[in-house]
């Protein structure tokens, strides 16, 4: 089922937004899921690449920014 009218709300350490130093959460990451920090653009073109488009950014304390998209 597809639905065109959704919300989707990412809420993550983006690299670019914060100075503080995420190299051992990406490490972390690395090791246990095979991934790493990401900056908002790259959230930003994988959501667009999913179908999504990007409405808005707040940034919700020191680490977390909130990214907002609709469908």
């Amino acid at each position: 089922m597809a639905y065109n009218n959704g919300t989707l709300y990412v809420i993550e350490n983006c690299s670019d937004k914060i100075k503080i130093d995420l190299s051992l959460l990406s490490l972390n990451m690395s090791a246990m899921c095979e991934s790493y920090e990401r900056t908002s653009a790259k959230y930003i073109s994988l959501c667009e690449n999913a179908g999504f488009q990007f409405n808005s950014e707040t940034k919700l304390n020191e680490l977390q920014t909130i990214l907002i998209f609709k469908k």
